[in-house]
């Protein structure tokens, strides 16, 4: 009994194909080459050619990160600005380093999209880690620049 794979390669390359599907590769394109060696058994290649929607899809992937670091950017930019006006109404000062504010200004300011313009007093939870944008006087001044306590 003669075994050659040659007969087989049809079935190899549907199951080939029936796994990719499961897989989440179903709309790929399976090309199978067999390469036929003397007293040997044969080897198979196979290219997986990408669909036209794969490009499109990354394409608007990367669209939609340089929309967000846009936005990003925007952001950071408008708080920046929202700074340097509480700094000329003379309502805040910056913080000496990452998590500190100068001793006459023991109030941390925080600007965050999810919570917006919050304050934190000395005996707010985790005010030793709090990373400042602002720091103020008095929670009046905080109130003034129009922020809010936690």
């Amino acid at each position: 009994m003669n075994f050659k794979i040659e007969q087989y390669l049809p079935v190899i390359a549907i199951v080939f194909c029936l796994s990719s599907t499961l897989t989440g590769c179903g709309d790929k394109t399976v090309e199978s080459k067999a390469t036929a060696e003397p007293d040997a058994v044969s080897k198979t290649e196979s290219t997986v050619t990408p669909d036209k929607n794969d490009t499109v899809k990354d394409d608007s992937k990367s669209r939609n990160a340089k929309k967000d670091d846009k936005e990003d950017k925007n952001k950071d930019e408008n708080k920046k600005k929202q700074i340097k006006e509480i700094e000329k109404k003379n309502l805040g000062v910056l913080p000496t380093n990452e998590t500190d504010c100068p001793k006459d200004a023991p109030v941390k300011g925080k600007i965050s999209k999810k919570r917006g313009e919050v304050y934190y007093l000395a005996q707010s939870d985790n005010y030793a880690r709090l990373k400042p944008d602002i720091c103020f006087s008095t929670k009046e001044n905080a109130e003034k620049a129009g922020f809010k306590a936690l």
